[in-house]
C-alpha cells in the first residue's frame, strides 16, 4: 500500500508504523543486490553501535540518500510492472540544471 501510494518514508524515518515491514523489505532489497553475505556483515558492524548510515557507506559503497533512491526505485518496480520497462530520466539523459 505505501508502496502503490507512493508514500514510502526514507530509510531514516521508517517510524513504527512501517520499521517492520520496511526494516524487512530494506534487507531483502540488500540481499538481492548486493548479496546475503553483506547482511551478515552489516549485522555484525551494527552489533558494534555502528550507525546504520556508516554501516551503508561501509558495507555497500553508498550513502543513505542513494541507497533510499535505489530502494524506492526497486520497490516501484516490483509493484509497478509498467515502471520495470521505463528508464530513470538520469539513465538516458544529462541533468541540465
Amino acid at each position: 500500500d505505501a508502496v502503490i501510494n507512493n508514500y514510502m518514508p526514507d530509510l531514516a524515518s521508517l517510524d513504527y508504523r512501517l520499521a517492520y515491514q520496511g526494516g524487512a523489505s530494506v534487507f531483502r532489497y540488500i540481499a538481492s543486490t548486493y548479496g546475503r553475505d553483506e547482511i551478515t556483515e552489516m549485522v555484525h558492524l551494527l552489533k558494534g553501535k555502528v550507525r546504520f548510515e556508516k554501516v551503508l557507506r561501509s558495507g555497500l559503497g553508498v550513502g543513505t540518500n542513494h541507497f533510499t533512491h535505489s530502494w524506492h526505485r526497486h520497490l516501484h518496480r516490483e509493484y509497478w510492472p509498467e515502471i520495470t520497462r521505463r528508464k530513470e530520466p538520469g539513465e538516458i539523459a544529462r541533468r541540465m540544471t
